[in-house]
């Protein structure tokens, strides 16, 4: 019995992508106001994430963590998001998919 799977080689997959990936939605809405401690932020891309991009390419004002899944980022706090406070998140265009 022999068993293959796929030809070696580089694949050819159409068109080179130069655009990258495109934020579609947040989880809680852009200005939500009273987000819970633990809350997760989650931001929704139209693509495919390459995890190395996204340690360089997203900032947050306050300590967090940070999960790639798929197309999406989920980013929680370290401890507790502090209360009454903006919490702003900067994505750069470094991500890449």
């Amino acid at each position: 019995l022999l068993l293959g799977c796929a030809a070696q080689g580089t694949a050819s997959g159409g068109p080179e992508d130069l655009e990258g990936p495109k934020l579609i939605s947040v989880h809680p809405q852009n200005k939500t106001v009273e987000i819970s401690p633990n809350q997760k932020i989650i931001l929704s891309f139209n693509e495919l994430l390459d995890p190395v991009s996204i340690q360089t390419a997203v900032r947050i004002s306050e300590n967090h963590k940070i999960k790639i899944n798929g197309r999406y980022i989920i980013i929680k706090p370290k401890n507790k998001w502090t209360t009454n406070k903006v919490l702003t998140i900067y994505l750069s265009r470094k991500i890449i998919g």
